[in-house]
């Protein structure tokens, strides 16, 4: 019972600071376009990420506080160029990465809310 409890006030509270935060964040888009799907089938497809990252501490941040920081960081990522991982640094300038030279990124979080009945 305990768990469905902390279960519930997690979807809650990640909900809520989702529907704060996706005002401000570019969400992913997909667009569907009436064309003649062969012929795109035969061009390459070229695409560009960029990811903004944020590492909570200790707890001391809210979800909204984290998604704030990992926005800002994208932010300052889709600025410096196409392809970029920037990690946000409350003290020092972000760390930045480019894909070409990246091996991995050790740690990627998308949160993903989804409807939940308490």
């Amino acid at each position: 019972m305990l768990e469905k409890q902390a279960r519930c006030v997690f979807f809650q509270q990640c909900n809520q600071a989702y529907g704060e935060a996706k005002g401000t964040s570019s969400p992913f888009t997909v667009v569907l376009v009436d064309m003649n799907h062969q012929s795109m089938e035969l061009q390459p497809l070229k695409t560009t990420i960029s990811f903004g990252v944020a590492e909570g501490t200790n707890g001391e941040e809210t979800l909204y506080q984290l998604l704030n920081k990992a926005n800002k960081a994208q932010y300052s990522a889709k600025q410096a160029e196409r392809n970029r991982v920037h990690v946000y640094r409350d003290n020092e300038k972000a760390k930045i990465y480019n894909h070409d030279t990246m091996m991995y990124i050790l740690a990627f979080y998308l949160p993903i809310c989804v409807e939940h009945t308490c």
